[in-house]
């Protein structure tokens, strides 16, 4: 009984509901006096519905600027990903062409006839205050062999002391164990470099010091046979006498820029 009249009362709901939309109906066709109503009432409703409307806008609006800032940050983020690609580009780009460069300046080396060349990297440093060692990446496969003389464009580097299968250790003429016989470019007075250090100059010594001048160009003389003859080693950088003891010290300036040594050549 109680659904059926449930049922009874839900269904004179929706006649009434009919009923009373087709008398609203009639009413806005007909009735000039309904159509005031109406639009006094839109006049009231209207702002309550741009008041109601404005959270939801606010709300619409922060979503768009957040898209905005998050679409940027991943623009942003992207730029600074390609930018340093490129600027790695460029510092690949600039250090290859420079190797290249050293590259070419080896080739460009004078060397005698019948006198093989193999070009070898420094792999490592081994400098202290009195010795002065690099380890290069050719060895007896290379068929390198201890005493040979190692070059580049600036002159004599200094001469092999260790091989070992893969890589082989070089004397530099800085080394305070290292001598070289020399000549003066200018005149051929022969001495004697040796070294004295990686922060001090080479020394001259064995030679006749009233002969030399400062700015001399020393270059080895080949006596001995254990360097080539004809390349540089040092220039004459100072001259020292000594008024107690009439001694002369003679000091030159190596050839050999070790802080842009990259790439050498074996001879």
């Amino acid at each position: 009984m109680k659904k059926l009249f449930k049922k009874k009362s839900h269904n004179k709901r929706l006649l009434f509901a009919i009923i009373l939309s087709c008398i609203l109906i009639l009413l806005d066709k007909t009735s000039e006096n309904f159509n005031n109503i109406k639009k006094k009432t839109e006049n009231v409703i209207l702002p309550i519905y741009f008041l109601s409307n404005i959270p939801i806008q606010i709300y619409h609006d922060i979503h768009c600027i957040l898209q905005c800032y998050q679409t940027n940050q991943k623009k942003h983020h992207i730029y600074k990903h390609l930018s340093m690609q490129n600027n790695y580009t460029k510092l690949m780009s600039k250090y290859y062409k420079k190797e290249n460069d050293q590259l070419y300046q080896l080739l460009k080396i004078p060397i005698q006839k019948n006198t093989t060349k193999i070009f070898a990297k420094i792999l490592a440093n081994i400098t202290y205050t009195n010795k002065c060692q690099v380890i290069l990446n050719k060895g007896k496969k290379e068929n390198i062999i201890l005493g040979q003389t190692v070059i580049n464009i600036q002159g004599i580097v200094g001469q092999i002391i260790s091989v070992n299968q893969h890589t082989s250790t070089v004397l530099l003429v800085h080394d305070s164990t290292h001598a070289i016989p020399v000549k003066t470019l200018r005149n051929n007075i022969h001495g004697i470099l040796f070294g004295k250090g990686i922060r001090k100059n080479l020394e001259l010594k064995h030679v006749i010091p009233n002969n030399i001048k400062l700015g001399d160009i020393l270059i080895s003389s080949g006596l001995g046979g254990r360097f080539p003859p004809g390349y540089p080693v040092g220039i004459v950088s100072e001259i020292q006498k000594n008024k107690k003891n009439s001694n002369i010290k003679i000091q030159a300036k190596s050839t050999i820029q070790l802080n842009t040594l990259n790439y050498v050549l074996i001879i």
